[in-house]
């Protein structure tokens, strides 16, 4: 029977406590470790760890996420839109594009 799942950390640190306790092998202690946890062995206990990762996401899936998020995006950005649409900065106003303005205007002579 199994035990909840265990993070790789608990069962490698039980491994160390194990390995002293008993001066066995890394991967003797290993499985004790993993057996004291409810599996088998470490082996085993790495392959139920990863059958429980989430599986990659199709192509459909990430492309429907894709576009949700898409359609989120563009509809805050025509929330925002009206509050850039009457929004003017003069150019002299902003010493860079001033400096560029002028200079553009000492090469046209």
């Amino acid at each position: 029977m199994k035990k909840s799942p265990v993070s790789p950390s608990f069962i490698k640190q039980r491994a160390r406590q194990i390995k002293k306790e008993k001066s066995l092998s890394q991967r003797q202690a290993l499985d004790e470790a993993s057996i004291e946890s409810g599996y088998p062995n470490y082996q085993n206990y790495l392959n139920t760890l990863k059958m429980s990762e989430p599986q990659p996401a199709t192509a459909e899936q990430i492309h429907e996420l894709w576009l949700d998020k898409q359609k989120e995006m563009t509809k805050k950005l025509y929330a925002v839109l009206p509050l850039f649409e009457n929004f003017k900065i003069p150019i002299n106003s902003h010493p860079r594009l001033a400096r560029a303005d002028s200079e553009s205007k000492l090469n046209l002579v």
